[in-house]
């Protein structure tokens, strides 16, 4: 073999291939014949070393030598090993800092990327060396001789046509100090850390410039991470850092706690409710701090005791009270709150017991919102967690059973009482505020839905990203970013949706709650929306900036995809809100199921008779003057509109009014059977099949107007089937099967039962 010599592995093979490419390749001024027998041989070796590999690394190798050509070298230059058309610039810096940093840590580089019209720019420039980088006169080869000679002639500073080695070490250190750095000789170390950098940074990198069809055409420019020989260069001798090296005092103190005596530990047992299934749950925290191993060993130890960690509640957890097995005397921070009536009297005793403190009556300490009068120079300390305190789920409870509306008044005086001792949250305030509100209104008899308060429905926004906004502005036009713009009409439109919240606060109160969540999901993804969208105009410059003659076609094509996905999300977000914002345009339909249906039925109907009623007074106004003109009821365009509708002359709209007629009787009468059923006690029978051992109820809620089955677990996969081929759905917010109550869906449910007879026997109970 002439060229490939000193080739002794597969990926020598092809690195020898790209040297020569690029110095015997007939665009770079080599010859023809030599690069077609450079290519003869790398054909011939290809096989041969690429067998080789996959036997040694057990991986086949797909590639062809046609295929690896391609890739060093296409029509009018080469492409690195590492390129990838998907990489952002930033991303390929990223990279390069990484490979930097692990491979060489007693070097400093620093690696920027730039951008301008018609092109972009990486550099990885050497800043600090942990060694002298440069050789002496003394060191210097002969090689290293005729470079710096060379160099010399170059910039006019050799004119010596024959020389001696002392006169060159003389006229070298003359050189040197004169004119700086930037003719100094580079030592080998440094000039291999510098290569090494320098191929891997290319690597990311193509080149297929052409002067005749497009000079620019590359991925990035890269000068070197040498700039100027190294001028300006600092030497600096450091050692490398070692990454988790532990110091002494640490391994010596983790020495000493591999072995910790149990006994000794400190335990705080409260009870909680597992969120699950609603079972009392004993949560167990240790007040020391441990090392790693420490918790290890205190984990297997609650392990052995039938505990187990929770990374949600921060503690071992046990089903039992585990006070024995850790041989605590007393559960002293242990809730022993087992229902309402002692809650209340603790509550009570302690709002005496403060009162009593402050030397005011119970009356007036809960009129000063349970705070003390003190003087504002006193210092007093933050009342902490005392025993007896509920959390947050244990108020929701209370407000689910409590049946008069002076017990739910006490538990919204505690809710504000805990507040004040910081027991529970501002979120979990607010929370409270709003469920004891719903029901005090509820067991009073009025709308269970409240009107809006000061510190509910906050507006929530979300971050969009100003750096990719602002650089999508200068990529694509040409007028100057205003800082904040791109926030600013986010939050325009986020405004825009929660000021439909605000009329829906006012006139349908019963839906804020939902139309809340559904504007947050609206901001939410129109946020994600605005910030791809920045991300996308930033990938790529117009051509109106940058210019045709170096314009990246291949990326303004990815970018043109990805904007054609971008409108379909921006469409399906208009969409979303029309419906919203549609609430008030388009008439909502009255649903049985709705709380106020009475109301909404009989506010309809007074509607239609008081239009009904104007449309039989312009009908008689019409027979007897033969013209609208002159009525009172209605408007000139409207009249206009109606005449222009009318065909026989002794008759205005028959169709019309008749059509007002009966949906005036269909109302009424579906006002009737709604009033009928919401006086109705529903019925409730309890539903055995012994061969599964599956038991529910059924129950007619008349309340919400639903016809509900209630499992004690979950049904077979063949019941489940019947349940939804028979129209119900599973509810998770009531945790049963139900339908609409109709009584299509009782006649429903009577099949249901004689189909299930035919799964197997079946018992029927009245409850």
């Amino acid at each position: 073999m002439k060229y490939f010599k000193n080739v002794n592995s597969y990926n020598e093979l092809k690195k020898a291939y790209r040297e020569l490419l690029k110095a015997n390749h007939p665009d770079n001024g080599g010859n023809v014949e030599v690069m077609q027998a450079i290519n003869v041989e790398y054909e011939a070796l290809f096989p041969i070393w690429k067998n080789k590999q996959e036997k040694e690394s057990g991986e086949i190798i797909n590639e062809t030598a046609a295929e690896t050509r391609r890739k060093f070298y296409t029509q009018f230059g080469w492409e690195g090993s590492r390129y990838d058309c998907d990489l952002s610039l930033k991303e390929i810096a990223k990279i390069v800092r990484t490979y930097i940093k692990e491979k060489y840590p007693t070097y400093k580089f620093s690696v920027r990327i730039h951008y301008a019209s018609m092109c972009q720019e990486l550099t990885a420039v050497l800043k600090e060396s942990p060694i002298e980088i440069y050789k002496t006169a003394e060191e210097a080869s002969e090689e290293d001789e005729l470079a710096f000679i060379k160099k010399a002639e170059r910039h006019g500073l050799w004119n010596l046509t024959s020389w001696t080695r002392e006169v060159f070490e003389s006229e070298y250190k003359k050189i040197t100090e004169e004119h700086g750095n930037f003719y100094k000789i580079m030592n080998e170390a440094t000039k291999a850390v510098i290569d090494d950098v320098d191929a891997f940074v290319n690597s990311y990198n193509y080149d297929d410039c052409d002067g005749m069809i497009d000079y620019f055409d590359v991925n990035f420019y890269y000068l070197g991470c040498c700039e100027n020989n190294g001028e300006n260069v600092k030497i600096v001798p450091k050692t490398a850092r070692i990454k988790n090296k532990k110091s002494e005092s640490k391994v010596a103190k983790e020495a000493t706690s591999e072995n910790i005596n149990f006994k000794d530990l400190h335990f705080e047992i409260s009870e909680d409710v597992d969120t699950r299934n609603n079972e009392k749950i004993y949560c167990v925290k240790i007040s020391e701090k441990l090392t790693r191993e420490e918790y290890k060993q205190a984990n297997e130890e609650m392990k052995a005791r039938g505990g187990y960690y929770s990374r949600f509640k921060h503690a071992f957890i046990f089903k039992e009270d585990p006070s024995k097995l850790l041989g605590v005397p007393g559960n002293s921070k242990a809730s022993h709150i087992d229902d309402l009536e002692e809650y209340k009297k603790h509550i009570l005793k302690e709002i005496e017991e403060e009162a009593a403190a402050a030397g005011t009556t119970v009356e007036e300490y809960a009129n000063n919102d349970y705070e003390l009068q003190v003087d504002a120079a006193q210092n007093l300390e933050k009342p902490k967690k005392i025993n007896g305190t509920v959390s947050y789920r244990n108020f929701i409870g209370f407000f689910e059973v409590c049946e008069t509306p002076e017990t739910c008044q006490f538990y919204l005086d505690c809710v504000e009482f805990s507040a004040t001792k910081n027991y529970i949250t501002d979120c979990e305030l607010l929370t409270l505020r709003r469920v004891g509100r719903q029901k005090l209104k509820k067991l009073k008899g009025e709308n269970s839905y409240y009107k809006k308060e000061p510190e509910d429905f906050a507006k929530k926004y979300y971050e969009i990203n100003e750096e990719n906004a602002r650089l999508a502005q200068e990529l694509n036009r040409f007028s100057k970013y205003e800082t904040g713009s791109a926030t600013r009409i986010y939050h325009e439109k986020c405004d825009f949706a929660y000021s439909i919240l605000d009329k829906i606060l006012d006139e349908h109160p019963e839906q804020a709650e939902s139309t809340a969540q559904k504007i947050d999901y609206y901001c939410k993804k129109l946020a994600e929306y605005y910030n791809d969208y920045y991300r996308n105009e930033a990938s790529c410059p117009s051509v109106l900036i940058c210019g045709p003659a170096n314009f990246p076609s291949k990326k303004k094509e990815r970018q043109n995809e990805r904007r054609t996905l971008l409108i379909e999300r921006w469409n399906y977000l208009e969409n979303y809100l029309s419906k919203i914002q549609n609430f008030f345009n388009v008439s909502r339909p009255i649903k049985s199921g709705d709380p106020d249906a009475i109301e909404q039925l009989e506010k309809k109907i007074t509607e239609l008779e008081s239009e009904h009623k104007l449309h039989l007074s312009a009908n008689k106004y019409y027979k007897k003057h033969k013209t609208l003109q002159g009525f009172e009821g209605l408007t000139s365009a409207e009249i206009s509109q109606i005449e222009s509708l009318i065909r026989d002359p002794s008759r205005f709209v028959p169709f019309y009014v008749s059509n007002e007629t009966a949906n005036l009787r269909r109302y009424k009468s579906r006002l009737e059977r709604l009033k009928k059923e919401k006086n109705l006690v529903g019925t409730c029978e309890s539903v055995t099949i012994p061969y599964q051992g599956v038991v529910f109820k059924m129950v007619e809620n008349t309340e919400n107007m639903r016809l509900q089955l209630f499992f004690e677990g979950k049904p077979s996969e063949e019941i489940r089937a019947l349940l939804k081929s028979h129209s119900f759905r599973w509810s998770g917010k009531n945790k049963c099967w139900q339908r609409q109550l109709t009584n299509n869906a009782r006649f429903s449910y009577k099949r249901l039962k004689e189909e299930l007879k035919n799964l197997d026997g079946i018992k029927t109970a009245a409850v």
